[in-house]
């Protein structure tokens, strides 16, 4: 097996720097430009899109589920609503670890070129955050939290805390996750194709084995 931490002399390759690795992809600036800074971005995909993929801890893997929900800032921090069943694996999981992660993805366009496939792009936005997941025992709050996640199913202010009935809210558990850490991207606004020349991420020990990628 080939070892790719030793001195690239003689026959042995070293393990292309994080650096070149980034260089072959066209830099960091390119990717700067796409990721959201303002926080009021960031906060405007999570009240318009409609589906979260939550990350719950297990043993052997990440439990990882999509689910509704609905957004609201509270204390200068992006807080989303869940509700659901009473018992079962997400309830559980909470319990066991209220530390969770979270994904946010929406406005996916595929722009396919059919004379050169690399070329093909697709544009998208997207939010990743991670919290901790709190159950939400007050009846009026539980109220208020069904009306947030209605409203961002209609996308209309049509559901306040009045628009439910005590049984009603009584018979689900919600819960919430608290936003610790979020970044957003944008890939909407991004140069056609985002294909452009590459320079080669390894050094000449390869390019004398003629594998260095001209184009992607």
């Amino acid at each position: 097996m080939r070892n790719f931490n030793e001195n690239p002399e003689g026959s042995k390759w070293r393990m292309a720097k994080v650096q070149d690795l980034y260089d072959w992809n066209g830099g960091l600036d390119e990717r700067s430009d796409r990721e959201l800074k303002d926080m009021a971005d960031i906060v405007a995909i999570a009240k318009r899109e409609t589906v979260c993929t939550v990350a719950f801890h297990d043993e052997s893997c990440p439990y990882l589920i999509p689910l509704n929900y609905g957004a609201e800032v509270e204390e200068g921090k992006l807080v989303l609503y869940f509700h659901g069943a009473k018992e079962g694996t997400k309830i559980d999981k909470i319990r066991e670890n209220p530390q969770v992660s979270y994904c946010i993805y929406g406005k996916n366009s595929l722009k396919i070129d059919y004379d050169a496939a690399c070329k093909s792009t697709t544009s998208f936005e997207s939010i990743c955050g991670n919290g901790t997941a709190y159950f939400v025992e007050d009846l009026t709050s539980k109220k208020k939290a069904l009306a947030s996640l209605m409203n961002q199913m209609s996308q209309k202010k049509a559901f306040d805390e009045n628009s439910f009935a005590e049984a009603m809210v009584n018979a689900v558990t919600v819960w919430k996750i608290v936003t610790e850490n979020i970044t957003g991207k944008d890939m909407n606004n991004m140069r056609d194709g985002c294909v452009h020349e590459r320079k080669p991420m390894w050094d000449k020990e390869v390019k004398r084995a003629g594998n260095v990628p001209a184009r992607f």
